[in-house]
């Protein structure tokens, strides 16, 4: 897919037919365009000031990685006549029936950790664990800080890096999505992802 649209700005899209509910993906398409927004913003920044667009921009991109996520445990436990041809009958009745129990209470780290138990997505551990830092850092949204998370100077801790590794954790999950759990060519009721930062790991 080319890095670059017509009107200049770079970025890469990913076919969203692996989601499962229509307002669900029609949300991340809004979030999405938020992020451009943001990634617009920063581009006309001096240098100095860009950094502090890291957390925003961090923020948001944990809030899609959540939404789909959340959407694709829901597919499992919800689309029972369409299945997940993906996974294997005897994991996907093990990931559902956990979805069940938990689906009044399924925040982030909760589904990262049903995933993780059954490897849903066929990855190293390492893949979970970067989910949980990414969680844990979208977390911060409260600035008090009543955990004491470290580091306690937020300056330290949203930079470029953080930026970087959010995006490159993010596409992954988006392009294993796009390619393990699609549903067809024929779902198409969803706009494509567009993400605005020059892709990590075509």
């Amino acid at each position: 897919m080319p890095e670059t649209r017509p009107d200049g700005r770079i970025g890469f899209e990913v076919n969203s037919s692996f989601i499962g509910e229509f307002k669900s993906g029609d949300n991340i398409v809004y979030n999405l365009a938020i992020l451009q927004t943001l990634y617009d913003a920063n581009e006309g920044m001096e240098p100095e000031r860009r950094v502090l667009l890291t957390k925003p921009i961090v923020f948001q991109i944990a809030c899609v990685v959540e939404a789909v996520l959340v959407d694709l445990a829901l597919r499992i436990l919800q689309h029972t006549r369409e299945g997940v041809p993906a996974l294997a009958p005897t994991n996907l009745a093990k990931v559902r029936k956990k979805v069940e129990k938990s689906k009044e209470h399924l925040g982030f780290r909760r589904v990262i950790s049903i995933f993780a138990e059954s490897n849903v997505f066929d990855e190293e551990p390492e893949f979970y664990s970067r989910l949980v830092e990414l969680s844990t850092l979208r977390n911060r949204v409260h600035i008090s800080n009543r955990k004491h998370m470290e580091p306690a100077d937020e300056g330290d801790l949203f930079l470029e890096g953080a930026k970087i590794q959010a995006e490159s954790l993010c596409e992954e999950l988006i392009r294993k999505c796009a390619s393990t759990f699609a549903r067809g060519p024929h779902i198409t009721y969803v706009k494509p992802f567009r993400f605005p930062w020059q892709a990590h790991c075509e």
